[in-house]
C-alpha cells in the first residue's frame, strides 16, 4: 500500500487507499438498469441450463436479453415511453440487422389518457392500416398491433389514430389531443432516440390530425421535427450508426429501414414545404442520390424520391433568387427557366410508373406546381399564356385520378395528403384558370364541371375532417365572390396579381384574399376604408380588358344536383364516371357532441392569416353578405 496522505500524516488519522478502486460512472438509474440487465441475463442462463435436462432435447433460440425485457425495463426507466430494447452495436459490424431481436407483445389493453383500446379493437385497426395505409409509407413493417406497442407507444398509437380516422370518427377525435401531448413528451420532454418516433411522426405528418384552420395544422412542424431527430439520430449516414450514440434503439435490419426512413422524411419535407408556401429545407445527399436507382426500394417511394429531388430542384432555381425581395427570379427570365424545367420534367415522367394512380397523381401536381411559376405578377403575359392549357390539363388529369380512386371505393380521407393537396390545388387553379381573358373557351366547361366535382368529393366528407371540408367553404366562398364582386376575379389578364411570396401556394392565397376583399366591400362600415393601408385595398378594375360577369358554379351550395349525365372532359380523352351521392346529413346533436364549430369564419383557413399581427388584421368576422 502507498505512503498515507500529508492531510492524515497531520491530524494523525489512519489512512488506507486502494489502488485498484475504480468508481463507477453513470447515475444511480443506469446503475440500476445495468443491475437488473445483469440479474436477468444470469437469469435466463440459469433456465437455458435447466433445459437441458428437459423432455425436449432443442436449445432454446438465441435471443437479446434486452429486447426480451424492453417492457419491463419501460416501467422502471424515468426517462418516458420506451420505443425498443436498447441495444448496443459493435462498431466493426457492418450489417447491424443481423442482431436476432425479439420482443414480448404487450397483451392488451392499450390506455392513452382517457382511451382504452382492447386488443381485439386494436388488431381491428391495426390491419386497417397496414393494409390501406401501409403501402404508401413503406418504412416499417408490422405483425401485430401487441408487438408494435412493446416495440413503440408513438408508433402504436399513430398507426391506431390514422386507421380510425374514416372508421370510427369519434375514437379519432378522442385520440387527437392525447396524440398530441404523446409527441410533446417523447420529443420534447424526452430525449428521443429511437427510428420508431421519426416513422410515427411522418405517418402522423402524411395523415394530418384534426385541425380547424390552416395555422393549426401540425403535418409541417411534425416533418421538420421528424427529419431533426433524424438528423440526430445519424440516418442520414447509412451504417455509422456508432459515430452518433451508442445507446440508440435499433431495430432488426436496422440500415434499411433507416435508410427508408431518411427517404420518406426527405419527400415528406419537399411536399410539405410546397404545400404550406415555404422553401425546402432538404438538400440532396448520399443517401438521397443513391436511393434513386436503388433496386431494393419499393417502386412507389423510388418514384416520389426522384418527383421530390425535382421539385426542390424547381424550387431552388424559381424561388430562391438573392435579385429580388420576393425570391423569385427576373420575370424576363422565368419563361426561358420554366421551358427548361418543363422539358426535364416530361423526361422524367418517362421513368416513372404511372400506371400507378398516386404516383401519375404526384407528377401531375408537380407539373400544377411548375405552372404556378408562370402566373406570378409580373411575368410577360406571352410566357404566362404558354402554361395556361398545360395547366389545365395536368389539373383536370389529377381530379380525374382520384374521381376514379373514389369511384373504385377508396376513401378521399384514406388517401396520403399530398393527393388531397394535389386535388385542391387543381379546383384553386382550375377555377381561376377558367375566368382569365386567354383561357380557351372550349375548356371553360370541363373546367367548372371539375371545380364542382372536388367540391361536391369534399363536401362530403364526414364533419370531423375539417382540413377538407375547408377546401369545400373556401370554393363556396369564391362562388359568392362571382355572383356579389365578379371585379375582383374578371377584367385582368394576369393570373395572379396580389401574392407573389409563397411559391406555388401564393395562387391559394391570391384567392382568399378575393374572399376577404368580398366581404369588406359588403361590410357598410367599411365604405370609406379607415385604417386600412392602401396596398391593402383592392385592385381598380382593369380599363383595357372589359369585366365580363361569369357564371357561378352553382347557385345553392345545399343542393347540388349530382351530375348524373354531364361528364367533365378530360385532356387525354380520358372521362370521369364519377357520380358522388349526396352527404348524408349529420343529426345536430352529433356535431355538438364532437364539439365542432360551425361558423363559417372558424372554417375559412384564410382567417388566421387575417387575424392578429398578420396583414390582413383589419378583416371583419361578420357572415358573408350578398
Amino acid at each position: 500500500m502507498p505512503a498515507p496522505c500529508a492531510h492524515c500524516v497531520k491530524h494523525g488519522r489512519h489512512c488506507v487507499i486502494d489502488p485498484t478502486f475504480q468508481p463507477r460512472r453513470g447515475g444511480q438509474v443506469e446503475m440500476l438498469r445495468e443491475d437488473i440487465s445483469r440479474l436477468k441475463r444470469e437469469l435466463a442462463s440459469i433456465k437455458e441450463t435447466q433445459s437441458h435436462g428437459s423432455d425436449n432435447p432443442e436449445m432454446p433460440s438465441k435471443r437479446s436479453n434486452s429486447g426480451i425485457y424492453a417492457s419491463d425495463l419501460s416501467k422502471i426507466s424515468p426517462a418516458g415511453p420506451s420505443t425498443t430494447s436498447p441495444v448496443t452495436p459493435d462498431p466493426r459490424d457492418d450489417d447491424y440487422g443481423s442482431q436476432i431481436y425479439e420482443v414480448i407483445p404487450h397483451p392488451g389493453p392499450f390506455i392513452l389518457g382517457d382511451v382504452t383500446l382492447s386488443l381485439e379493437h386494436a388488431r381491428l385497426l391495426h390491419d386497417r392500416f397496414v393494409s390501406d395505409h401501409l403501402p404508401f409509407v413503406p418504412v416499417f413493417e408490422s405483425k401485430s398491433a401487441g408487438e408494435l406497442y412493446s416495440q413503440s407507444e408513438m408508433l402504436f398509437w399513430s398507426v391506431i389514430i390514422t386507421a380510425a380516422s374514416a372508421s370510427d370518427p369519434d375514437l379519432y377525435l378522442r385520440l387527437a389531443d392525447p396524440v398530441k401531448r404523446l409527441v410533446i413528451d417523447v420529443c420534447w420532454l424526452h430525449t428521443a432516440r429511437s427510428t420508431y418516433v421519426v416513422q410515427a411522426l411522418l405517418v402522423l405528418a402524411t395523415w394530418p390530425l384534426p385541425s380547424e384552420k390552416v395555422l393549426d395544422d401540425m403535418s409541417y412542424r411534425f416533418t421538420t421535427l421528424a427529419r431533426s431527430l433524424a438528423l440526430q439520430l445519424g440516418m442520414h449516414r447509412g451504417k455509422y450508426i456508432y459515430e452518433f450514440s451508442r445507446k440508440q434503439r435499433l431495430m432488426p435490419n436496422a440500415i434499411k429501414w433507416r435508410t427508408r426512413t431518411w427517404i420518406l422524411t426527405y419527400i415528406s419535407s419537399q411536399f410539405l414545404s410546397a404545400a404550406m408556401g415555404l422553401p425546402s429545407n432538404g438538400n440532396v445527399d448520399y443517401l438521397i442520390d443513391q436511393g434513386v436507382n436503388d433496386p431494393e426500394l419499393p417502386e412507389s417511394l423510388r418514384a416520389l424520391l426522384k418527383l421530390a429531388i425535382f421539385h426542390g430542384k424547381l424550387v431552388s432555381i424559381m424561388g430562391s433568387s438573392i435579385l429580388s425581395p420576393d425570391g423569385l427570379i427576373l420575370p424576363k427570365t422565368r419563361g426561358p427557366t420554366l421551358d427548361v424545367l418543363s422539358q426535364d420534367l416530361e423526361l422524367l415522367g418517362q421513368e416513372l410508373p404511372l400506371h400507378l394512380p398516386f404516383i401519375n397523381a404526384s407528377f401531375l401536381y408537380v407539373r400544377c406546381m411548375l405552372c404556378c411559376f408562370a402566373f406570378m405578377p409580373d411575368i410577360p403575359e406571352e410566357d404566362q399564356s404558354r402554361f395556361i392549357v398545360p395547366c389545365y390539363h395536368a389539373a383536370t388529369d389529377v381530379i380525374a385520378v382520384v374521381s376514379g380512386l373514389v369511384s373504385d371505393g377508396k376513401k378521399i380521407t384514406d388517401m396520403p395528403a399530398i393527393i388531397r393537396r394535389a386535388s385542391s390545388l387543381s379546383a384553386l387553379l382550375l377555377f381561376r384558370l377558367h375566368l382569365a381573358p386567354q383561357f380557351p373557351q372550349q375548356f371553360v366547361e370541363s373546367a367548372r364541371q371539375s371545380v364542382v366535382i372536388v367540391y361536391r368529393l369534399y363536401r362530403q366528407v364526414t364533419v370531423h375532417w375539417q382540413g377538407i371540408q375547408n377546401v369545400a367553404k373556401i370554393l363556396e366562398g369564391l362562388n359568392h365572390v362571382l355572383i356579389a364582386h365578379p371585379d375582383l376575379l374578371t377584367g385582368q389578364r394576369k393570373i395572379m396579381t396580389r401574392m407573389r411570396s409563397r411559391l406555388t401556394d401564393s395562387i391559394f392565397y391570391e384567392l382568399i384574399w378575393a374572399i376577404h376583399e368580398a366581404r369588406r366591400r359588403n361590410n357598410r362600415n367599411a365604405k370609406e376604408n379607415r385604417d386600412i393601408p392602401q396596398p391593402l385595398v383592392g385592385p381598380e378594375p382593369q380599363t383595357d380588358v372589359p369585366p365580363v360577369a361569369p357564371l357561378p358554379l352553382f347557385t345553392n351550395p345545399a343542393v347540388v344536383d349530382p351530375p348524373q349525365t354531364r361528364q367533365p372532359y378530360i385532356a387525354n380523352g380520358n372521362t370521369s364516371h364519377l357520380y358522388v351521392q349526396e352527404a348524408t346529413p349529420v343529426p345536430q346533436e352529433q356535431i355538438e357532441a364532437l364539439g365542432i364549430n360551425q361558423d363559417i369564419d372558424s372554417l375559412l383557413p384564410g382567417m388566421d392569416w387575417m387575424t392578429g399581427d398578420d396583414f390582413l388584421g383589419w378583416m371583419p368576422s361578420g357572415e358573408f353578405a350578398l
